[in-house]
């Protein structure tokens, strides 16, 4: 379904709507709750919900995009860079002396890859040849876009091709206030439905209405009333730019930091000009960075073009939708000067063929069309969250159902501009600076530069922010995860050496584990107990990447004598772990993290994890000094 503008009073929203559920027919799972009916004279605010609105995705997997220092490294590999003049020959015998291999030149002029097991600081000394410039570890380099857990990711389409994942690696609208003037929008944390399965908005705003609200039919005998929107375009809006992100739950908002006002100017049959101008200057009034327009009328309003000059004049930035019809002009208040007019591309990155056209077209971004395009057996609009009346659909009960749908239009590309634009205002922009960045940047489609249907071209999020703020930041590292913050799933005791006969003492006896988390963590104070239930705590910061291995060692580092053996960390005196049966454990105040138990033992053998169960070591790992039997630091 398209809406366009009857009469040159009313601004009617411009999009068309799909729900997800418009292609597949099959009933909703098993925990819908059944469409409430309530008698027209008994409105009710209670909703019906489809929890499986869409078929999700396998969520992807969260990315750590932090550059972690041990794992960053590529375990032996090399790169040098020779001087000037200087050929790789030139230090062919200091490279032997290394046991250099697999030497290789890489695209960058005078410089080699090469393969070396010696220690880091004996490859360092490369330097010290005449004819090397540097030389460094390989890197592994993590990406810097931001990579987000919304398990509908993947059929938001719209979200890579405005490059707004990468566009992520500067902000996510923090700080920035978008206005929505439209039918307002629906607090998805004000609906009572079971369950947390609902993104909403983090930071929506109290709603300021020129519209009163009005009890939406169901069907010739029920209606029902709805929170903050009767027609579940605003909603949908204001979810494309700032739906809740990253947290396991439907899709990704443009700019889930960004602050939401509402303001609902138009109702179940649009809204007039004078709404409109005074919603705008309420917004421009009333704290608001961008405006977004996603409205228009054929016919030029001097109310509305004066309330657009003030805002403008404000500082504000106005996104506006061209329109509907395909036509050669664009509707206002997407014409005029003080506002940055949108029309609409498909997932072909083709302008659709109901966008607007004319000489006012500055840009165009995603805004969807009305058929599968991709074949993944949905339309491919504009995925976001809303609500929707379903009434005679075969195989669903009448009712209202929230969630994840496709719209299509040029308010949907509106809207994801505006994203856009919250993020390069939080980014410190103004709002001319804004829409020079939006056009400039652009991807030009079409004929070669600017032309009537795709204006300057496709909005490119990530050339924006990247034309006014410098190459992306690399993230704040986050800090690892505390002794004290880690559950028995994130550790694993691998190995341990329980009272080698050689030493004097028990003072060499040492245990190993293992970070079986996905994020880095530091064992500084982590409890370790034997069977007798004395107590010791592990004495120095020992940050460990997921998957690496640490030896912890008994004692302290002024009386530790395994030369073959060098703890990261150490936990005290009182622990001993005895030959003949006993245990260790590691713990923290919530309780036991990781233990090991066994019954035998010969002295000066250490037991290994193998699977399942725990082993001795075998005389091929045999330490070179003392003829323990281990593995320490080694899975």
């Amino acid at each position: 379904m398209r809406w366009f503008p009857t009469t040159s009073l009313v601004l009617l929203a411009a999009c068309g709507i799909t729900p997800v559920q418009g292609i597949d027919h099959s009933a909703p799972s098993g925990d819908d709750v059944d469409a409430v009916q309530v008698p027209a004279d008994e409105v009710t605010d209670e909703l019906t919900t489809a929890a499986d609105a869409i078929t999700a995705a396998a969520a992807p997997t969260e990315t750590d995009t932090v550059f972690q220092d041990a794992p960053s490294v590529v375990p032996g590999e090399w790169v040098v860079r020779m001087k000037a003049g200087a050929q790789v020959d030139d230090i062919r015998g200091a490279l032997d002396d290394l046991g250099a291999a697999d030497i290789a030149s890489v695209v960058t002029r005078d410089t080699y890859r090469f393969h070396s097991e010696a220690a880091a600081e004996t490859v360092g000394q490369l330097v010290d040849q005449d004819a090397v410039a540097w030389v460094e570890p390989v890197i592994t380099m993590m990406p810097l876009s931001v990579t987000v857990n919304d398990p509908n990711l993947a059929d938001q389409w719209h979200i890579p091709h405005l490059r707004v994942d990468e566009a992520w690696a500067w902000n996510m609208g923090a700080g920035a206030t978008v206005a929505v003037v439209d039918t307002g929008v629906t607090d998805m944390d004000e609906l009572d439905v079971d369950g947390d399965r609902w993104d909403g908005i983090e930071n929506l705003l109290p709603q300021h209405s020129y519209v009163d609200l009005a009890p939406v039919p169901l069907n010739s005998q029920y209606q029902v009333e709805l929170i903050g929107d009767d027609v579940g375009h605003g909603t949908h809006i204001a979810s494309t730019i700032a739906q809740r992100t990253d947290n396991g739950l439907s899709g990704a908002g443009i700019a889930p930091d960004a602050a939401i006002l509402p303001i609902r100017a138009l109702g179940q049959y649009g809204g007039t000009s004078t709404d409109v101008a005074d919603a705008i200057r309420y917004a421009a009034d009333n704290g608001a960075d961008v405006i977004n327009l996603s409205l228009g009328s054929p016919l030029y309003s001097e109310i509305i073009a004066d309330a657009c000059q003030y805002a403008f004049d404000a500082g504000v930035v106005l996104i506006a939708a061209t329109g509907n019809d395909g036509g050669s002009y664009v509707h206002y208040p997407a014409a005029l000067d003080t506002t940055l007019a949108v029309g609409a591309a498909g997932p072909d990155q083709q302008v659709a063929d109901y966008s607007s056209r004319g000489e006012a077209v500055d840009v165009v971004a995603p805004g969807g069309v009305f058929y599968d395009y991709d074949r993944n057996g949905y339309f491919d609009g504009i995925l976001a969250e809303t609500w929707q009346v379903w009434s005679g659909v075969d195989g669903y009960e009448d009712g209202v159902y929230i969630g994840p749908y496709f719209f299509h239009g040029t308010s949907m590309a509106t809207a994801t501009v505006s994203g856009v634009a919250a993020l390069l205002v939080a980014e410190g922009a103004t709002n001319q600076e804004v829409m020079d960045l939006l056009t400039t940047t652009a991807v030009d489609m079409g004929s070669p530069g600017w032309d009537m249907e795709s204006g300057f071209g496709i909005v490119d999020a990530a050339a924006a922010l990247e034309a006014f703020a410098g190459p992306a930041p690399e993230p704040e590292p986050e800090a690892p995860r505390t002794a004290e913050e880690l559950t028995a799933a994130d550790l694993l005791i691998t190995e341990f050496m329980a009272d080698p006969t050689w030493c004097s003492g028990d003072s060499c006896e040492w245990f190993e584990v293992e970070n079986t988390s996905g994020t880095e963590i530091d064992l500084a104070g982590l409890v370790v107990r034997d069977a007798g239930g004395a107590e010791g705590t592990i004495d120095a910061s020992v940050v460990l990447a997921p998957g690496q291995l640490a030896v912890i060692g008994r004692g302290s580092a002024a009386g530790w004598d395994q030369p073959d053996v060098t703890p990261a960390a150490f936990y005290g005196t009182r622990v001993t772990l005895n030959n003949g049966g006993d245990s260790l454990v590691l713990a923290n105040g919530a309780g036991d993290l990781a233990s090991a138990t066994w019954s035998d033992s010969a002295a000066g053998m250490s037991w290994m994890l193998d699977g399942s169960d725990w082993v001795t070591a075998t005389d091929t790992h045999a330490l070179p000094t003392s003829g323990e039997w281990a593995t320490p630091g080694v899975r």
